[in-house]
């Protein structure tokens, strides 16, 4: 098996990725599908289109990956670590000895972490190439795009109890005119600066509410993003109290609906977009 050596590149707008797209996608008429697995208390986000296939983090245990294996998923052409918590990565080193992975996205943790050891660790054996994309970089994976919105360098070096999430990657993913918001664990001073910098880039159809739905989030930001639907991963009475209330009131308050794994499961959301119908599924 190839062993590559571990080195983060920064990649800026305009740069392309070393990835290859999939070969199809589950169902012909729901050409872009966001997934949000039941993982407990954690992320594992399943963005699908007809020639691509991005896991967004991946929980803290081999669930996602007996996701995938019961989906027979046997590539994933991207997978993104938003950042280097336990409940979003300690379940990646699992997909990346499972799943044929065409690359990673990662960035060292401001803080250290060791579920981030284990997960370069697990890249280093499977040969699956490192890159560390920051704010600015516009990449096209198979027909979906990405838009990097954060982290910008001087989060990678913050310091204190938020200095992690606030180093998460930020992503919009688009494909076929819709989109999808995803920020990790970001908190509102990561928010601030996007709404004042970034406010028209937030646009998107589905978000996925930074930190499980935490209250610290700052609340324009859904009224800025304006999705048609909210999805949030989150633990049957989880001890943290996520979705936080007022982030629910916030939403109720737009006439926003919310899905949510810690009542439903595993959420799967259907985007309507002008992609033209798969052929058949790929893997």
């Amino acid at each position: 098996m190839r062993i590559v050596t571990f080195a983060f590149v920064l990649l800026f707008a305009g740069c392309t990725p070393g990835v290859v797209a999939s070969d199809g996608f589950p169902t012909a008429d729901a050409p872009f599908t966001l997934t949000a697995l039941d993982v407990g208390q954690g992320d594992a986000i399943l963005l699908e289109t007809p020639k691509a296939r991005v896991l967004v983090d991946g929980g803290a245990d081999a669930t996602a990956s007996r996701h995938l294996a019961a989906r027979r998923i046997r590539r994933l052409d991207l997978v993104i670590a938003t950042h280097g918590d336990l409940d979003h990565v300690g379940g990646l080193p699992d997909v990346l000895g499972d799943v044929e992975v065409g690359e990673l996205w990662l960035h060292p943790s401001p803080v250290g972490k060791a579920a981030v050891d284990r997960l370069v660790g697990a890249a280093r054996t499977a040969g699956v190439p490192i890159r560390g994309p920051l704010a600015g970089a516009v990449l096209r994976v198979g027909d979906l795009t990405l838009e990097v919105l954060a982290p910008w360098p001087a989060l990678l070096e913050g310091a204190g109890e938020d200095a992690s999430n606030d180093a998460s990657i930020v992503v919009r993913a688009s494909a076929g005119g819709a989109a999808v918001l995803l920020g990790g664990d970001s908190g509102a001073a990561v928010h601030a600066r996007l709404l004042s910098a970034a406010a028209e880039r937030l646009r998107a159809e589905v978000l996925v509410l930074p930190h499980h739905g935490s209250s610290t989030s700052d609340l324009r930001l859904i009224a800025a993003v304006a999705p048609t639907v909210a999805v949030v991963s989150a633990g049957w009475d989880n001890p943290y109290g996520h979705p936080h209330r007022e982030v629910v009131a916030e939403l109720a308050r737009l006439g926003i609906p919310l899905r949510r794994t810690d009542e439903e499961g595993t959420v799967t959301v259907r985007l309507p977009t002008r992609l033209p119908a798969a052929a058949g599924v790929g893997g």
